[in-house]
């Protein structure tokens, strides 16, 4: 499958910070495009918005695409993480974006001087490997 996603720092933080509801953003669009508007008896007969169009739709929705391929490469790159020998980039993303705790706690568990740093390190570690993979998907 062709992807046609941009990956920006910026959009890698976006995503992480909704990241507990990603799946169900994934699920409601493909509910919008299951459970819209269905065709009229006229439309059907004349092959306009037929149940088939609505399901190239729901194929073809780039941003239901990008969102999936976030989900999915997030989800892989944190169990990796998860798994890797330091582990604080890890707990740093877990904390910030998954327990979404308070920049008091994370200065407590983190201190404040690496932050900035974990903060850095976990998006472009991402930047990194989504790139990676958006290239793979590519070929």
């Amino acid at each position: 499958m062709k992807y046609e996603i941009i990956i920006t720092k910026q959009k890698i933080k976006r995503y992480l910070e909704k990241y507990k509801d990603l799946s169900g953003l994934i699920k409601r669009r493909e509910r919008r495009w299951i459970l819209g508007k269905g065709p009229t008896l006229d439309e059907w007969m004349e092959g306009r918005n037929t149940v088939e169009k609505q399901a190239i739709n729901l194929i073809e929705d780039k941003k239901l695409n990008e969102l999936r391929f976030f989900k999915k490469n997030i989800d892989k790159y944190l169990l990796r993480l998860k798994f890797s020998k330091d582990k604080s980039v890890y707990k740093y993303i877990i904390y910030r974006y998954v327990k979404e705790d308070s920049e008091e706690k994370l200065e407590k568990i983190f201190g404040k001087k690496n932050l900035r740093l974990l903060e850095e390190k976990s998006i472009n570690y991402l930047y990194i490997n989504l790139k990676r993979e958006l290239k793979k998907n590519e070929n």
